[in-house]
């Protein structure tokens, strides 16, 4: 399935799924989650300004039946970062959230891919990540609030990010890989999915 169409059928289904999606994901239930499980970066990332920081201000070692565990993610900190301005990143959610699977389920039967889900959250105002461009076809799902996206000609490294939009609650944004972009959150801060399908798993 070539790029275009496959995440045309991407965010078609994605579309359908946002209320389903919205009854169980918000920031509060997700920082919940990450306080109840023993969840290791990089699985949850934090940026500030753009940028990743050392897990050392957000992990600590744990145990578990006995035996050690490092790089474990504390709540409370990533909570402190939050308060903070910072970016939290939680990828494969698909894995943690039982309506996420199922709707990564979904899209990998009709796509014949795989597919796996980041969470991201910013605080208002703030930036999210740096400018950068993905290897992978991602379609973004806004659950809250509300994010503005630089964009720069589908298809093309290092653009110019000369386009612009708004994402709103419920609203997608398709980024062919490659695509230049670059976000920042809204007055009421911002979080959305990214559902990420690689390409070397996509069929030619």
């Amino acid at each position: 399935m070539q790029t275009h169409k496959t995440l045309e059928v991407a965010k078609e289904i994605v579309s359908s799924n946002c209320d389903l999606l919205k009854n169980e994901l918000d920031l509060d239930t997700v920082l919940a989650k990450l306080g109840q499980l023993v969840v290791q970066h990089p699985i949850v990332r934090v940026y500030q300004d753009g940028h990743l920081i050392p897990s050392s201000t957000y992990t600590a070692s744990d145990s578990f039946s006995g035996q050690a565990i490092h790089n474990v993610v504390d709540a409370n900190s990533v909570r402190r970062h939050l308060k903070n301005g910072s970016t939290i990143a939680w990828q494969n959610a698909e894995l943690f959230f039982g309506r996420v699977a199922q709707v990564v389920r979904e899209l990998e039967r009709e796509l014949n891919n795989v597919v796996y889900v980041t969470i991201f959250a910013t605080p208002q105002e703030q930036v999210g990540l740096e400018s950068h461009w993905d290897s992978q076809d991602v379609v973004m799902l806004q659950l809250n609030g509300c994010k503005n996206w630089r964009l720069g000609t589908s298809g093309e490294r290092d653009a110019e990010l000369k386009h612009e939009c708004r994402l709103e609650v419920g609203d997608t944004l398709c980024l062919p890989r490659y695509t230049q972009h670059q976000a920042n959150a809204g007055s009421t801060g911002s979080f959305h999915l990214s559902f990420v399908i690689p390409p070397e798993n996509i069929p030619s």
